[in-house]
């Protein structure tokens, strides 16, 4: 998964559900401002969360 596709991912979904992709940047920014310990926390769990992704496609290509 590259990240051009997680973007155009993000963006197909927020034209798609806009009422929900509202509603989620409306709670990160209030996590950012107000709680940024969780936010960072969530940010880095989202990361880690497209690298195991990321990986488990590297070896699903190779047959593993």
């Amino acid at each position: 998964m590259k990240f051009n596709n997680v973007i155009n991912d993000i963006a197909n979904y927020s034209q798609l559900n806009p009422l929900a992709a509202v509603s989620a940047a409306i709670i990160l920014v209030f996590l950012l401002f107000w709680r940024p310990k969780i936010f960072f926390i969530l940010l880095g769990l989202g990361i880690a969360a497209i690298g195991v992704v990321h990986l488990f496609e590297r070896l699903s290509e190779t047959g593993l």
